[in-house]
C-alpha cells in the first residue's frame, strides 16, 4: 500500500502570485523614502519568487513491511500528523523486511523501518543506514516455532527449519540453534518467505519456522505447534528502528525531527486512545484489535521519546547493539556459504 501525505498547508505553484508581487512594486511612485521602501520591496519579491519558482522538496520515501512495532509510523500518516508537522512523507509497504532492505540498497527509498540486521547488511552493501528513530524492543515477539514433535532445539538436528533467509529470522535462528548447541550444517535451513511460512508449516513442508505475529499467532492457535525460543531469550538483541540516508539527515535535518515529532505523536494518540488506534492498526495487519494490544503490551517494548537520545548518536547504545549485531554474524559467516534449501514440492 502507497500512502501519500499531501504537501503542507500554504504551498502553491502559482506562478502569479511572483508575477504580482513585481508589478506592484514597478508601480510605486519615485522619492528616497519611496525609493528605499521600493528596493526592500522588491528584494522580498524577490526572494519570494526564488522560493516559488524553486523546485519543491521531494518526498521524503519510508520503505516499511507489517509489523505491530511500525505501526506508529502508518497511524501518523492516517491521522495528518506528517502534513501538520510540515513534511511531505511516502510509505511503501512491502512483504517482508529483505524487500525492504533491497528497496533501501537499490535507493528506490530514503529511509527503511527495519532491525539492526538490515544496518548492517545495507551497510555492507555500500549504502550506509544511520538510526533516527529506535520503535521497540522485540520481547518474545519474534519466535522458532516446532511442530510439537520435537522434543526441543537439539531435537531439530537434521530437520528442515524454515526462515526468510537474509532478515532478522536468520539471525534469530542462529541464536536459537546456538542455545540448543547445534550449527548452521546440523539442519537442513529452508529459504521461506513470510507470505508462505504458515502454507508450508501446515503442509509438512518444514518441520519448524522462525516467524511472528500474525503468522505465529495463527500457528500457535491450531494447537499442533509450540515456540522453543524467541527474543525474550536474547533481550536487547532485536531492535526495530527507522533508518535514514545519511547524506538526507545532513540536508534537511528539520523534515527528520517533523519525522520523529509525527510518530511520537502518534505513539501518544495510542496510548491516549487504544481502542481506536488498535483497530486502525488491526484493520491494516489483518489481526483483532484485541491482538494488537496484546503484542504491545506483552511482546515488544516501545522506546519512549524521551529515551532516544541514549539509544541514539554515536555514544547511544544502539551504536553497540549494531556492532554486535555485525560481530554475531560475522562470527558465524553467511548464509550464502550455507546450503538452502527449497521445501520438497516448491522445487530446488
Amino acid at each position: 500500500m502507497d500512502i501519500l501525505v499531501k504537501r503542507p498547508p500554504g504551498f502553491t505553484d502559482e506562478p502569479a502570485m511572483f508575477s504580482g508581487a513585481i508589478q506592484s512594486v514597478r508601480r510605486l511612485p519615485r522619492g528616497p523614502a519611496v525609493a528605499t521602501s521600493a528596493l526592500v520591496a522588491l528584494a522580498a519579491a524577490c526572494l519570494f519568487g526564488y522560493a516559488l519558482l524553486s523546485p519543491p522538496k521531494q518526498p521524503i520515501r519510508l520503505a516499511i513491511n507489517a509489523w505491530v512495532g511500525y505501526e506508529f509510523a502508518v497511524l501518523a500518516c492516517e491521522l495528518g500528523y506528517y502534513e501538520e508537522e510540515g513534511v511531505d512523507v511516502r510509505i511503501l509497504e512491502l512483504s517482508s523486511l529483505d524487500d525492504v532492505r533491497r528497496t533501501y540498497e537499490h535507493g528506490r527509498t530514503d529511509g527503511m523501518f527495519g532491525t539492526s540486521i538490515e544496518v548492517v547488511q545495507s551497510r555492507e552493501s555500500g549504502r550506509d543506514a544511520v538510526p533516527v528513530l529506535i520503535a521497540d524492543f522485540s520481547n518474545g515477539a519474534d519466535t522458532l516455532i516446532v511442530n510439537r514433535a520435537v522434543a526441543s532445539i537439539a531435537g531439530l538436528r537434521g530437520m528442515r527449519v524454515g526462515c526468510e533467509v537474509g532478515t532478522l529470522g536468520s539471525y534469530v535462528l542462529m541464536r536459537a540453534l546456538e542455545s540448543g548447541g547445534l550449527g548452521w550444517d546440523d539442519v537442513e535451513i529452508v529459504h521461506t518467505p513470510y507470505s508462505s511460512q504458515h502454507t508450508w508449516m501446515e503442509l509438512g513442508l518444514i518441520d519448524a519456522v522462525v516467524t511472528f505475529p500474525p503468522v505465529s499467532t495463527d500457528l500457535l492457535a491450531t494447537g499442533r505447534y509450540r515456540i522453543v525460543f524467541s527474543s525474550a531469550d536474547i533481550p536487547g538483541e532485536v531492535v526495530d528502528l527507522l533508518a535514514i540516508d545519511p547524506g538526507l539527515i545532513e540536508s534537511r535535518p528539520h523534515d527528520i525531527d517533523a519525522i520523529r515529532r509525527a510518530y511520537f505523536r502518534a505513539v501518544r494518540f495510542a496510548e491516549a486512545n487504544p481502542a481506536h488506534a488498535h483497530a486502525i492498526m488491526a484493520e491494516r495487519l489483518g489481526i483483532s484489535a484485541e491482538e494488537v494490544g496484546r503484542l504491545l503490551d506483552e511482546e515488544i517494548r516501545l522506546v519512549s521519546e524521551r529515551e532516544q537520545p541514549a539509544y541514539l548518536g554515536d555514544e547511544g547504545t544502539i551504536s553497540e547493539v549494531i556492532e554486535r549485531t555485525r560481530a554475531i554474524l560475522n562470527a558465524y559467516g553467511s548464509l550464502a556459504d550455507t546450503v538452502v534449501s527449497a521445501p520438497a514440492g516448491e522445487g530446488g
